[in-house]
């Protein structure tokens, strides 16, 4: 009878020591077991394929992304030149494949011949665009920059040198001339203001969510009101945004 008492004693202290060891000392995860597992890193924007993202380039100097959920088919390219750039570039802005025929010089020489200030000004937004693209960046970062010393006034230029590192992936130049910029223009009109989707959205390449959030704020508030106007209309796109990054920055709390 006493042995059998001590074998119920020891089989709940058994018990109790079992429950312990899961409550404070629980299972190792796949990485601290040393296995591999995949880890999700809340701050860090998923990877989408180029196939599946189409860049509309607004006429504020940066872009508005939009997200396809299936691969889009590569579009058929549309060939530019001095006769038909005019007529075909705001389809390249909207996400068009477009390339250039003619060299881009003698397209700006031919347009500043012509007095075209507004073609030259599209000139030099389409070929700022392929920057983003390995396969032109080496091509055209020097004609883009000689264009825009030559052809911007003093107070356009810092704006569009502050478009040009954005689209070079110099992001954190960019930053600094546009935020520079606007803090200047508060006080001096004649310059470029910046608009606040430009600095939101450099921020928010720079993965730096909690900076660019009061941005897209203030961007929203401008669309809204009608202080800019753009085609398409990117207000779903910044509201879009606002929407990602309380998720990101609350997820990260």
């Amino acid at each position: 009878m006493k042995n059998r008492k001590t074998a119920i004693i020891l089989f709940v202290i058994l018990v109790i020591v079992i429950v312990l060891a899961v409550i404070f000392f629980p299972k190792k995860t796949g990485n601290e077991a040393g296995e591999s597992v995949a880890t999700v890193d809340s701050t860090q924007p998923p990877v989408i394929p180029e196939n599946r993202i189409t860049r509309v380039q607004l006429p504020q100097g940066t872009d508005q992304v939009i997200y396809h959920d299936e691969a889009q088919p590569e579009k058929p390219v549309i060939t530019l030149n001095t006769g038909n750039f005019e007529s075909f570039v705001l389809k390249c802005f909207q996400g068009e494949n477009c390339v250039l025929g003619d060299d881009p010089m003698k397209m700006y020489q031919d347009f500043k011949a012509a007095g075209n200030n507004r073609a030259i000004d599209s000139l030099i937004s389409f070929l700022r665009s392929k920057l983003r693209k390995p396969e032109f960046k080496d091509q055209y970062k020097d004609i883009v920059k000689k264009m825009i010393e030559d052809f911007y006034p003093p107070e356009e230029k810092q704006f569009q040198e502050a478009a040009y590192y954005n689209y070079l992936g110099d992001l954190n130049k960019s930053l600094e001339l546009y935020l520079d910029l606007k803090e200047k223009a508060k006080t001096n009109p004649k310059l470029h203001d910046v608009p606040n989707l430009n600095i939101a959205n450099t921020y928010y390449d720079l993965k730096r969510y909690s900076d660019a959030q009061p941005y897209y704020e203030a961007a929203l508030l401008d669309y809204t009101s009608g202080k800019f106007k753009s085609t398409p209309d990117p207000t779903p796109f910044v509201e879009e945004r606002i929407s990602e990054i309380k998720a990101r920055l609350y997820h990260t709390q």
